[in-house]
């Protein structure tokens, strides 16, 4: 019988001691973490503490193996009792992917930038350009206006690039944002008539709703009195009277815009050979009107750019 318990003694003595090793192994694989031991440091956590919370321990190593590739960070920190807690915080794959869900009606217009403002400003590509200077300026007035703004000039001067960073921003700072090109748009709704699924009144009431509208590339679409009164004109109507921030880019100035409305309409009556009537110019007064309204004018001059 002694010798059994001896047996069984022994073979204790060595399990334990093989446990301790491997315990050891881990506290070391533990230590080796620069994140973790200046953690350990900050909150003189002891080896003992190490050893009674190994789990935690073991959890916040394999959290960092995983690299870019986790929606969370596992961490640790003392509570008011002074015993060590484990957190939770948002990881910064989450922290960089987040803003993106803040983007309304990405099935018909997709951002397709993911540089704020910020990154804009530093990006190398232009900080000794004429664009840079010129998107001093708009940040400036992006800061103090409660506007929107209507951004004019050629094509590839950085109209919309700027627009879709400040897009990004408004994101990232948790607005709800729609960024939204009018001839892309326009085709969609065209597209969504022929097929008989068009759900025209949910899309002008996100429209009316988001925080943040960009309208890209006004002008530019096809001539139609229905999509510019009865989508357009409600849109930004409601969201004058609601003071909901809008921006606007366009290859015209606002006046070129109403020019062209105008013109597109004479052309039409000249070939039919009848007049153009004084509600059909109301009606594009009346847009233009509003669009001056809600946004500060803006020229974009310069060579073209590539970011």
């Amino acid at each position: 019988m002694n010798k059994e318990n001896n047996i069984f003694a022994q073979n204790a003595k060595v399990e334990k001691t093989f446990l301790n090793r491997e315990v050891d192994k881990i506290i070391d694989e533990i230590k080796s973490s620069d994140k973790v031991q200046k953690l350990i440091e900050k909150y003189n956590v002891t080896e003992q503490e190490i050893i009674t919370k190994l789990d935690l321990f073991i959890q916040v190593l394999e959290n960092e193996s995983l690299e870019n590739d986790k929606d969370f960070e596992i961490s640790f920190k003392r509570d008011e009792d002074g015993e060590i807690k484990r957190i939770f915080t948002s990881s910064l794959k989450r922290k960089r992917n987040i803003y993106k869900e803040n983007f309304w009606l990405t099935n018909i217009s997709v951002v397709d930038i993911e540089k704020d403002l910020k990154d804009l400003m530093r990006d190398n590509s232009i900080k000794n350009s004429d664009i840079n200077k010129r998107y001093i300026d708009l940040v400036k007035m992006y800061k103090k206006n409660n506007l929107g703004f209507f951004l004019y000039g050629n094509n590839g001067v950085g109209k919309s690039t700027f627009l879709k960073s400040s897009a990004v921003t408004y994101a990232k700072e948790g607005f709800s944002v729609a960024f939204i090109n009018i001839p892309i748009f326009q085709q969609h709704l065209m597209d969504k008539i022929s097929e008989k699924k068009l759900n025209l009144s949910e899309i002008i009431e996100k429209l009316k709703k988001v925080d943040v509208l960009y309208l890209d590339d006004l002008g530019l679409e096809k001539k139609s009195d229905w999509f510019r009164d009865t989508v357009l004109l409600q849109v930004l109507e409601n969201r004058y009277f609601n003071k909901k921030k809008t921006f606007f880019s366009s290859y015209f100035s606002i006046n070129q815009l109403e020019e062209v409305y105008l013109a597109i309409i004479e052309n039409e009556h000249k070939k039919a050979k009848n007049n153009l009537s004084e509600i059909e110019k109301l009606k594009i007064s009346k847009f233009i009107n509003r669009i001056k309204s809600l946004s500060v004018e803006y020229e974009i001059k310069g060579e073209k750019i590539s970011i």
